[in-house]
């Protein structure tokens, strides 16, 4: 399967799908940050290795899966909890998400942390304007075979479909209208 990675880090989620899944060739990454990219470029030199998810670039490649594993830090407990929308970092969600609607593959693999399950509405609704049908699992990194013991859903929308009614911004716009970041108290 050829795999678009976005918000890849170092790669943990590519190498967690090709534990349990056929064959896994990446056929680019995307990290921000420099010691991730390296890590990358360093495992995969023929690869290209991009660094920033909003670059025009990635929504021409050709790949039959995308994943990302997009900031958790304004959805973590651990975090400031600003939330999926308003947040500066979760919020990359929905630029992943315009990646994902420009390439059109055959399914896409999300990680986070478990809090992500708060805005289980306005992730499952994003997939679903793209007519891809979400699943949710919990999948531990140790299942995997990864030294790890953190849990964190995974999102897998399994159907290729048409795109959904409207731009990803109209999309955008429409899911922050009608669906509130929710604040603890």
């Amino acid at each position: 399967m050829q795999v678009l990675s976005l918000c890849s880090g170092y790669g943990g989620l590519e190498l967690a799908l090709q534990r349990i899944l056929t064959p896994v060739a990446p056929v680019a990454f995307c990290d921000i940050y420099g010691p991730a990219r390296q890590v990358l470029e360093a495992h995969y030199p023929a690869v290209p290795t991009y660094r920033d998810v909003h670059d025009p670039a990635l929504k021409g490649i050709s790949a039959g899966a995308v994943t990302f594993g997009f900031p958790c830090q304004d959805l973590s407990n651990a975090g400031n909890r600003a939330g999926l929308i308003e947040g500066k970092r979760s919020s990359l969600f929905f630029s992943c998400m315009e990646v994902v609607e420009a390439v059109r593959p055959q399914a896409v693999f999300i990680e986070n942390v478990p809090q992500l399950q708060r805005y289980r509405d306005i992730v499952d609704g994003t997939l679903r304007d793209l007519c891809l049908e979400p699943r949710w699992a919990t999948v531990k990194a140790c299942e995997a075979g990864l030294p790890q013991s953190v849990s964190a859903p995974l999102s897998q929308p399994c159907e290729e479909g048409t795109p959904g009614l409207g731009t990803a911004q109209q999309r955008r716009q429409r899911r922050t209208s009608s669906h509130p970041s929710p604040r603890p108290q």
